[in-house]
């Protein structure tokens, strides 16, 4: 299956607001469901000063890009009639505050559960972020949920992938502030979710593709596929995407990694993909 959810800030056409002036739930409770005239859309809560938007899980790229953009535009519903005003989304993946939101408990909160990275085979907990570190600045993710049955395949298995047929040919668009943070190479979570499933939640990107077609098309597709390989090649498919390229030690920034590297690399990715028949 696939999902994302994504964080947005608010804008009133001239600077970023805090999503606290929406009262939300934040993450820890439970979401408000989003509808539209095809029935529910997604989900929407806080995400300290930005919203978050969620949608279901699908079983295609052009599936998942449909329900972004179903629940951009019915969150943007929601929220233009909660506040009885026109309101935009902050056509950037950063955001500058001053200290009155920045005071505010939502301005003071940071993430909820550990991030990973990928180290000797292993996913391995990397040290925490407060929003000290961040100062006046917020940065917003396009996280990506991959999920799949074959439970010996784990989640660091998914993140390599991820790199390769993700995060490598999209590192160009990222924004560079935000990769100082969560642009490590293989930046993932392990998950579990309600049907079973077990799979990764992706965390390298940051939310220009669900506001791009163009980037909507190509990051879904990829992730489709990336969803295909885990749940369907053999294991020799899979081994050998991993042992493809050796990945850098220590984590660095996925930009860091030399750009015709990354490009030499996800494109034979893809051909051993489209070899093995995953298209």
């Amino acid at each position: 299956m696939l999902g994302t959810d994504f964080e947005l800030f608010l804008s009133d056409g001239e600077k970023p607001l805090s999503a606290g002036v929406l009262h939300l739930p934040d993450k820890q409770d439970t979401p408000i469901t989003l509808t539209d005239a095809h029935g529910p859309a997604g989900f929407i809560h806080r995400d300290n000063l930005m919203i978050e938007m969620c949608t279901p899980a699908v079983n295609t790229g052009q599936e998942l890009a449909n329900a972004v953009s179903r629940v951009i535009e019915a969150g943007m519903t929601w929220v233009t009639n909660r506040l009885q005003r026109q309101t935009v989304i902050w056509p950037e993946s950063q955001a500058t505050f001053n200290n009155f939101w920045l005071n505010s408990p939502e301005g003071r909160e940071l993430g909820c559960d550990a991030d990973f990275i990928v180290m000797d085979n292993d996913s391995v907990k990397r040290p925490p972020l407060n929003a000290g570190m961040l100062r006046d600045k917020r940065f917003s993710g396009g996280h990506i949920h991959i999920s799949w049955t074959r439970d010996y395949i784990p989640a660091w298995v998914g993140a390599r992938l991820c790199d390769l047929f993700i995060g490598y040919p999209e590192a160009d668009y990222l924004n560079q502030e935000r990769a100082q943070f969560y642009g490590a190479t293989s930046l993932h979570r392990p998950t579990h979710y309600p049907d079973g499933g077990k799979g990764v939640e992706y965390r390298v990107l940051d939310s220009y593709w669900v506001r791009s077609k163009e980037a909507l098309e190509r990051v879904t597709n990829s992730a489709e596929r990336v969803m295909q390989l885990l749940e369907k090649a053999d294991v020799e498919v899979i081994h050998r995407l991993m042992n493809l390229h050796e990945f850098p030690a220590h984590a660095p920034l996925i930009v860091q990694v030399p750009k015709a590297t990354r490009h030499e690399v996800h494109f034979e990715a893809c051909r051993m993909a489209a070899e093995a028949g995953y298209v």
